[in-house]
């Protein structure tokens, strides 16, 4: 029912403390430190148990960003006081060290166990035998592990014999077994545990009196899996980091074996390996810097019938094919179109991708290699459609064409033919070049969401197609839109995607269908209601030429307006306000605005709202200097503002208070409430800015009314 945290203050990185409060200061933030320990045990400790290590690791990959945040952030602030204690008065410190509660196996204990290395604070036998009294959890934890065995290393050599046993002794018998840890499971935890620290401390140059040659020799049959590279990291830093993964692609090792062997050493190097964030893939180094030598490597395998998916979907997926010479993408599409068909179905997103990024070259260059390559696609996408699906999972939702499409073997080849020279040969109007439309109608010929990828495409260039050939648009992509369904919505989606105006005659032709969809409750909230509402808007200010009616008529504008909601409502008063601050929309704003206040907005209860009541507001506020004519348009649209739309309410600025100060009066007046409690922010300030400017205005009796209701809340 209650959820419960440790909130810690953020400390400024440049917090300078003076010498002489340096020990007061130490002691209070260990209290603090002591008080943080306690909360955080009362609720369960787990903000205990992922402390990062005193000693930073400057090899650590990555960023590590535990070190600032929770305990950990007071925890190191400490530590830096505590250094500079050590560094002003050892005695001093000692004694602040002799504070730190002996019974915490957390914060207290890390400090305990970096503090013993320190032989300003120490002598060799003191800080040994520190690590000797440590708590079995504390000794093994492995978040301790660095600050522990670099300790031990930094002061081995100048432990006594009778240290170094006991702590030989304790190395060698390992982590204590666990309750509910099979007996098998543990000896190989400890053996493991033992081998690494062992073998780490005697790279260092520790000496132990055991015969460690012979003690590994029997843990390692214990754990044949171990290596000792494990032990190398031994003191490696577990704090909590994030980054980026890298990938290492040098090729190098690719270049020294025979090409029959490439793919096999590529395959055998790839991957993750006990180095953090880093992925190795050498071969998509070679597909990069040696691309002949990679194909070459693909040639042969193919030859033997092994068609390697990884091997070609990182060759042809490399950015380096942007930029590969007109010949070399020619050779590409000479043998991906010598794929049994199976294979190229295998293939058929990095094959279209491919082709989507050298359809250029090869279209100017080597059209005879496109065409045998689009006819054996074409081919392997009718005999096999559920190869050609979307890579995006579409599951329960709705279908995101444009998504899909760009993610889909039909929607690229759709980019690659607008991508075509072809299609510009002829001039507006004149129709299409007959191999290239012939190549559209291919894709278009397929059934189900392959024809929807294509669609959506073809829809986004959907002005292109009708200014080319209205006919043809009408008949194959217009067409769409006679009979609900996913093809039309396909269709609609790429139109909108294009965000696009279209030309007069396309305009007229789909404005019923945005008429329609704009008093659909089903657009409300979609990614697309922004793009038809500056459609509408753009058609309702843009008149025809010659007869002078809007494109989208002040009736038809304001039937949209009253079949909608309030957010798509926002939406077109948003647009209208942000067109006051285009340059060449500023002369005719005034007069556009007057009509659509008087002319469209609707005067239904549905629509005066207090959320519209804030929106024609700010409509009012953004062009001061128009101010007074819209709050006379605006003033029977208004109703009472209530605690929601208060919030909405952005643009009550003192300026075009100040200018218009008997309109904004009227307007306040006319959508504040009796509940001062639930005014808009700035009402204080706009009524002294009315005051201040007409000081007659004090008087009014609307003014004395609100000033009563702001007085009483």
């Amino acid at each position: 029912m209650v959820e419960l945290d440790v909130e810690y203050p953020t400390i400024p990185n440049d917090i300078q403390v003076s010498d002489e409060c340096i020990e007061s200061a130490v002691r209070e933030f260990r209290k603090n430190l002591e008080y943080a320990v306690s909360l955080e045990k009362e609720l369960g400790g787990h903000g205990l148990s992922l402390l990062a290590p005193i000693e930073s690791d400057a090899d650590l990959r990555a960023t590590s960003f535990g070190r600032e945040h929770g305990i950990s952030g007071a925890l190191f602030f400490y530590v830096d006081l505590f250094k500079k204690l050590v560094e002003k008065n050892a005695s001093a410190a000692k004694l602040e060290y002799l504070a730190w509660p002996i019974d915490d196996d957390s914060v207290f204990a890390v400090l305990r166990i970096w503090a013993s290395g320190d032989q300003r604070l120490f002598s060799a036998d003191e800080g040994g035998d520190i690590l000797c009294l440590l708590s079995d959890y504390a000794f093994w934890y492995s978040r301790y592990q660095r600050d522990l065995l670099l300790a031990l290393a930094k002061r081995w050599s100048d432990f006594s014999g009778r240290v170094k046993t006991k702590l030989g002794s304790r190395l060698l018998n390992g982590p204590p077994k666990l309750v509910a840890e099979e007996v098998d499971e543990y000896k190989e935890r400890r053996a493991w545990w033992t081998l690494n620290r062992i073998e780490w401390l005697r790279s260092r140059g520790c000496e132990f009196d055991f015969d460690v040659n012979g003690e590994s020799r029997k843990l390692r049959v214990i754990v044949p899996k171990w290596q000792p590279e494990y032990a190398r990291k031994a003191a490696d830093s577990l704090e909590s980091r994030g980054g980026w993964v890298q990938t290492d692609t040098e090729p190098e090792a690719l270049l020294k074996v025979p090409l029959s062997k490439v793919l096999d050493k590529a395959k055998e190097l790839s991957g993750r390996n006990h180095e953090l964030l880093v992925d190795r893939d050498p071969f998509a180094g070679l597909a990069s810097n040696r691309p002949m030598r990679a194909l070459s490597a693909l040639t042969i395998s193919a030859k033997h019938k092994d068609y390697p998916t990884w091997a070609w979907r990182t060759f042809l997926n490399s950015e380096a094919r942007k930029s590969d010479k007109p010949k070399l993408s020619a050779f590409i599409a000479e043998r991906v179109s010598g794929f049994p068909s199976e294979i190229l179905a295998e293939n058929i997103y990095s094959v279209c991708a491919w082709l989507f990024t050298s359809s250029t070259v090869l279209l100017k260059s080597f059209p005879q290699h496109f065409e045998r390559l689009w006819i054996k696609l074409i081919a392997v996408l009718k005999s096999d459609t559920e190869t050609a699906n979307s890579s995006i999972i579409r599951g329960k939702k709705d279908p995101d064409w444009p998504l899909e499409a760009l993610n889909a073997p039909v929607g690229k080849l759709a980019q690659v033919l607008m991508n075509d020279p072809q299609k510009d040969e002829n001039q507006t109007g004149q129709g299409f070049s007959s191999r290239w439309i012939g190549r559209v109608d291919e894709l278009l010929s397929f059934q189900g969401d392959l024809r929807r990828h294509a669609l959506v495409m073809f829809a986004f260039n959907l002005n292109w197609f009708y200014q080319r050939d209205t006919g043809w648009t009408e008949k194959n992509l217009l067409s769409a839109l006679d009979k609900e369904g996913q093809d039309q919505n396909a269709l609609m989606a790429g139109f909108f995607w294009a965000a696009q105006v279209p030309n007069h005659e396309l305009f007229l032709r789909l404005k019923p269908q945005l008429l329609t969809l704009a008093k659909n409750s089903a657009i409300r909230g979609h990614e697309y209601a922004a793009v038809l509402a500056d459609l509408l808007l753009a058609g309702w200010r843009t008149t025809d030429r010659i007869s002078g009616d809007r494109y989208v008529t002040n009736a038809e504008m304001r039937d949209v307006l009253v079949s909608s909601d309030d957010e798509f409502r926002s939406s077109i008063l948003w647009r209208l306000e942000k067109s006051s601050e285009a340059e060449d929309e500023k002369k005719n704003w005034a007069k556009q605005i007057s009509i659509f206040l008087n002319e469209v907005w609707p005067r239904q209860k549905s629509v005066k709202t207090p959320m519209m009541t804030a929106k024609l507001c700010n409509l009012a506020f953004s062009a001061s200097a128009f101010f007074s004519n819209v709050v006379d348009a605006i003033l029977p649209l208004v109703t009472k503002m209530n605690e929601t739309s208060r919030h909405e309410l952005l643009r009550l600025e003192g300026d075009t208070v100040s200018q218009n100060a008997e309109k904004a009066l009227a307007l306040l007046s006319a959508i504040l409430p009796e509940n001062a409690t639930v005014w808009p922010y700035g009402i204080e300030s706009a009524l002294e800015a009315i005051e201040l400017t007409e000081p007659v205005l004090s008087n009014d009796p609307r003014f004395v009314e609100l000033k009563r209701r702001w007085n009483s809340r």
